[in-house]
Parts: structure tokens; C-alpha cells; sequence
């Protein structure tokens, strides 16, 4: 995994703020994942709320989706070529759900880096190229380290674990498993 560059939880709880006032009353937590993205306030209003509603794992080391604010320990795959450019820079967090819609964190975006230059960038480094999927297309995920309940991130060598194998190592469900893979929880866009 590589460093991803923090949220700036000062400046999002403000942006929050200015959110609900305009909107009073208004769930920031029912906005659709189109609404966030169009919304810089509305996306700093949702993570915000998941924060304070108590997701446990945010305060493990989720950062916010600079996309739609969403909580993620993803990376923008355009990101790949941009600290290709600058080595001293940090990846930003994009969630899987915006990355299938193959979308850049703001800063590939000023960059003019796309995602398909991104994956280009990535592929170049690996032996095999890697087949663009979504978790449910791929069945698994790929596992680079984990983070303790401090926030410290511990790099592992990647693995790839199925679905089916972590239903049979932690004896959930299949459907159990993909669901708490989903975060944050079902009827969140």
C-alpha cells in the first residue's frame, strides 16, 4: 500500500459545517455518491457524519474519498503516474466505487492524468498485467498490509484472498463477507 495523503479532518469538519447550515435538518449520510461528487461541502458533510456516527475503522486509518468523501483505505489509480512524476509525492484516497467509474483524485485531475494512464503507470511495474475488475467482477481482494488500532500501517508482500476463502477461514457467509466488504454499510452510496 502506498503513503496516501491525509484528510484534513480540520478543514473538512469546517466545510461540514457550512454544509448542514445551508441544508439544516438535512442527513448528510443519505446523499447519493453523484450529490457528493458534485458537492465539495457535501462530500466533507458525509464523511464527517460517518466519523461521528461511530465507524470504528475511520478512526483506524480510513481517509476520505477525495472523490465523494466516502471512508476507504483505496487509492487513486491515477496516482500511479503522478508520483511517477513527483516521487516525493503521496497517493490520495478514492474509493472502489469511484474507481470503477474511473475516476482521479483532484490532483491527477489538475495533473491531467487519467485512470487509464494511471493503470498504464502500474502495469508497467508489475511482470503481469492486472485485468481491470470491481470486487464483485474478481471475487477477492488484495490484501498489502493493515493498519493497528493507533493507525499505524504495517506493509505486507500483497496477497490475493478470494471471497470464498475468507468465508471459509472466518466461517461467514459468502453474502456476509461481501457485505462487510462493502463499507460503509448497506444503503450507503
Amino acid at each position: 500500500m502506498p503513503p496516501i495523503r491525509e484528510t484534513d479532518l480540520p478543514e473538512w469538519r469546517e466545510q461540514a459545517r457550512r454544509w448542514r447550515r445551508r441544508r439544516p435538518g438535512r442527513d448528510p449520510l443519505k446523499q447519493s455518491a453523484d450529490e457528493r461528487r458534485l458537492n465539495i461541502r457535501g462530500k466533507c458533510a458525509f464523511y464527517v457524519a460517518a466519523l461521528d456516527c461511530g465507524v470504528e475503522t475511520a478512526v483506524e486509518g480510513f481517509e476520505a474519498c477525495c472523490v465523494c468523501g466516502y471512508p476507504t483505505h483505496s487509492w487513486c489509480e491515477g496516482c500511479y503516474a503522478r508520483v511517477q512524476q513527483q516521487p516525493s509525492a503521496a497517493f490520495s484516497a478514492v474509493c472502489q466505487p469511484c474507481d470503477a467509474a474511473r475516476l482521479v483524485c483532484d490532483l491527477c485531475v489538475r495533473a491531467e492524468i487519467n485512470y487509464a494512464q494511471g493503470r498504464a503507470a502500474y502495469n508497467a511495474t508489475k511482470e503481469v498485467e492486472i485485468p481491470e475488475t470491481t470486487l464483485r467482477e474478481q471475487e477477492g481482494i488484495e490484501v498489502t498490509g493493515w493498519r493497528d488500532p493507533a493507525g499505524h500501517f504495517t506493509a505486507q508482500p500483497t496477497k490475493r484472498l478470494t471471497i470464498k476463502q475468507i468465508s471459509e477461514s472466518t466461517g461467514m457467509s459468502i453474502e456476509e463477507v461481501k457485505r462487510q466488504l462493502s463499507f460503509p454499510s448497506p444503503g450507503w452510496s
